[in-house]
């Protein structure tokens, strides 16, 4: 078993793959926008009549394969399903609880254990990314080609979709309402104040999660094991953090609280047919917040370095 987990946690690196100079052959990485990134053992014989790739065609998706890719991507709808389910479930056993159990702390401690416990059961075949904004933040730094992450954000979309589909009919077509089905809402807050918050908590989500998870010299501290547990911490101290903004903002129940993932704000959206007029927060304040964190990825990077810019792991 601790033979099994150095292997595990010697794949953590993102350390170029060298070439075979006694067999001529060359170990190419697998997918690398992995919460938990395993690394190929398999080769390929180098050759000529094999036409050597951009640095843009790289990152845009020119060595993905169809198969493992559509493969993923699949991976990615049902884990989203399954995100969505437990995500409405939990609202709505969090007004069942025992009074002695604050609301804020089933949030946190719930949605910690989900996240986890996804994670780990997704993380080989897809990365477990299960979120737009890990997957759109993932591809600002290089972990995630372009057309890898429109497939999984496609792909998210639709779970999100359908775990919603699903929740309303467990609980009833014609009696669901948005509460019940999670719909995201900002209740009084202006636009401003609704897209700094998803600005700011979602950074705060990205920060810890590229600093245990992508970050390579903490990549080998925390290792395939303790990351992911490490990440659900982070999910449910944010949303403790952020449980008091609809009180603050005179806001009902759940309003004001940031999503940090648009899908989970999309699939009830639809479902119900009902859109917040700042349902664009979502979506746009979270490609924002993940295009300012990739800039300070990329430039001030935290990877021990002494200098220098990080090197996308797609470009290694």
């Amino acid at each position: 078993m601790s033979n099994m987990y150095q292997d595990l946690r010697s794949q953590q690196t993102n350390e170029p793959v060298q070439a075979n100079t006694n067999s001529g052959t060359v170990a190419k990485p697998t997918f690398a926008g992995s919460l938990i990134l395993y690394q190929s053992n398999t080769t390929s014989e180098p050759s000529a009549d094999v036409p050597q790739l951009s640095n843009a065609a790289i990152l845009l998706g020119g060595k993905e394969k169809l198969v493992p890719l559509f493969r993923a991507s699949l991976i990615e709808c049902v884990a989203t399903t399954l995100q969505q389910v437990l995500h409405t479930g939990i609202l709505l056993s969090v007004g069942n609880i025992a009074p002695q159990i604050p609301p804020p702390v089933t949030l946190a401690f719930t949605h910690w254990a989900m996240l986890t416990l996804i994670i780990f059961a997704a993380a080989a075949p897809s990365g477990a990314h299960m979120n737009p904004t890990i997957t759109w933040a993932t591809t600002f730094t290089g972990h995630t080609t372009v057309i890898r992450a429109a497939c999984y954000t496609t792909s998210q979309l639709i779970g999100s979709v359908l775990g919603s589909f699903l929740m309303r009919v467990v609980v009833g077509w014609d009696k669901a309402v948005g509460a019940q089905l999670g719909l995201c809402s900002h209740g009084p807050m202006t636009h401003g104040q609704a897209f700094v918050s998803e600005f700011v908590f979602t950074f705060c989500l990205l920060f810890f999660a590229f600093g245990i998870a992508f970050e390579p010299k903490q990549r080998q501290v925390f290792g395939p094991v303790l990351a992911p547990i490490l990440i659900g911490m982070a999910l449910g101290l944010i949303l403790f953090a952020s449980s008091s903004l609809p009180s603050a903002a005179g806001g009902g129940p759940g309003a004001g609280i940031p999503s940090m993932n648009w899908s989970i704000c999309f699939g009830p959206s639809v479902v119900l047919a009902s859109f917040e007029p700042t349902h664009w927060v979502y979506p746009i304040g979270t490609f924002a917040c993940c295009a300012v964190h990739g800039l300070l990825f990329l430039g001030a990077t935290p990877h021990h370095e002494t200098e220098g810019w990080f090197r996308p792991v797609l470009l290694r």
